[in-house]
């Protein structure tokens, strides 16, 4: 069998050998075990060092503890405490959301036009109830006077999204109302508010 010169299958003619490296990857690799074992050592000694107490330090002194004297005086009886009457404040309490997306993310709305943190709590979804206050808090302050885009501008599956725009803080504000339907009854998932330029 011939091979020609230069080919895929032909020797090196004319070059010289290629180098073999494995010995200098076994010596980088036995520098590199002695440096880390010679790190643990080190480490270890330190540490066991911390630990045993020098002989130069003295032992630590007995814990004594020193009880109470007792009181000879006797104790005072309470005086007695003036009660106050309060007027309980009433609380409308705010029925479940019913009706269709566009009537409940209208009373979210309205709630928010009112500045109604509670009542719009309550038309957040059960897994979003947590989040809905401390976005009313970040976007809507007083003066407050939002309107929706009664058209979805968006749908996806159990999801509708709503347009909002408005003015709140003194400022022009556009944004989204998500909706969730799916969920027996249409709650309100999220909202975001960005102040515009």
């Amino acid at each position: 069998m011939s091979y020609q010169p230069g080919g895929i299958a032909a020797p090196d003619y004319g070059r010289p050998p290629k180098k073999s490296r494995p010995g200098l990857f076994i010596a980088l690799m036995l520098v590199l075990l002695v440096a880390v074992l010679g790190t643990g050592v080190w480490v270890a000694s330190k540490v066991v060092a911390d630990i045993k107490p020098s002989p130069s330090t003295p032992p630590p002194a007995p814990i004594t503890s020193v009880a109470p004297r007792p009181t000879t005086a006797k104790p005072k009886p309470p005086k007695p405490v003036k009660t106050v009457p309060v007027k309980p404040v009433p609380i409308t309490p705010v029925p479940p959301a019913s009706g269709t997306p566009v009537q409940v993310a209208t009373q979210f709305v309205g709630r928010l036009n009112a500045n109604d943190v509670k009542g719009a709590t309550a038309l957040a979804c059960a897994d979003t109830k947590v989040t809905i206050p401390p976005l009313i808090k970040q976007y809507v302050r007083p003066p407050t006077s939002l309107t929706m885009n009664k058209t979805p501008v968006g749908n996806a599956g159990p999801i509708v999204v709503f347009a909002l725009n408005g003015t709140t803080r003194g400022a022009t504000v556009g944004g989204t109302l998500v909706m969730e339907v799916g969920s027996g009854r249409p709650c309100v998932k999220a909202f975001l508010l960005p102040a515009f330029g």
